[in-house]
């Protein structure tokens, strides 16, 4: 099967796997009164997208075929990353109730710094990127920019609701609270527009060889 379709078929797959779990998720959030509240759809949307395009996205681009195995280095790390946070935050989520957005934020910062200094050791084949490649780097400099958004959409949130994040009343979710107005416009703005580019890379992905 080629490579292309096997990561086409695998990022579909991911996709309404991890759709239908945070469909699920928001409707139990929002139906059930269930711990961390209520979740605005944009907030749903984003929980979602998020965990696609950092947790699932780099490992259907990078396993069924052969990139340039510095860039592969910067996807992996990220990816791998991302996965060891996200265990973590669900311990500290569901069993200790400790979890507290600066968490997120120090692991954004330090997710973009490995970013950079990985970036500046493979500069070499990314400056000679072609092809795939070089949507694969278009790739890596949209989990910079997402990650930006993120770090905003955490302190943000950790503010307007005066650092009541942990403990069984602990809030985790931006709803359609008055208080949240501001962050759920930007977070609109930021799923269209970053939704819209990362479909830009995935086509020049799926056209370039």
């Amino acid at each position: 099967m080629p490579a292309l379709l096997v990561s086409a078929l695998a990022g579909a797959a991911s996709a309404t796997l991890v759709g239908a779990s945070v469909w699920q998720y928001q409707r139990k959030q929002n139906v059930s009164h269930a711990m961390g509240g209520p979740i605005s759809p944009a907030k749903s949307y984003w929980l979602g997208f998020a965990i696609f395009a950092w947790f699932f996205l780099p490992l259907c681009l990078l396993l069924p075929e052969k990139h340039s195995p510095g860039i592969e280095v910067l996807l992996a790390t990220f990816c791998a990353s991302m996965w060891t946070r996200g265990l973590l935050e669900m311990a500290l989520l569901y069993k200790w109730k400790l979890w507290k957005p600066p968490m997120g934020i120090g692991h954004d910062i330090f997710c973009q710094a490995v970013l950079l200094i990985q970036a500046g050791f493979y500069w070499p084949e990314i400056v000679a990127a072609r092809g795939q490649d070089l949507a694969l780097v278009a790739f890596c400099v949209w989990l910079f920019v997402s990650l930006c958004f993120e770090i905003y959409y955490a302190a943000a949130f950790y503010k307007a609701v005066k650092g009541l994040t942990t403990g069984e009343d602990g809030i985790w979710f931006a709803d359609d609270d008055p208080r949240f107005r501001r962050i759920l416009t930007v977070t609109r703005f930021g799923n269209v527009a970053l939704s819209g580019s990362l479909a830009g890379i995935l086509v020049s992905y799926a056209a370039l060889r």
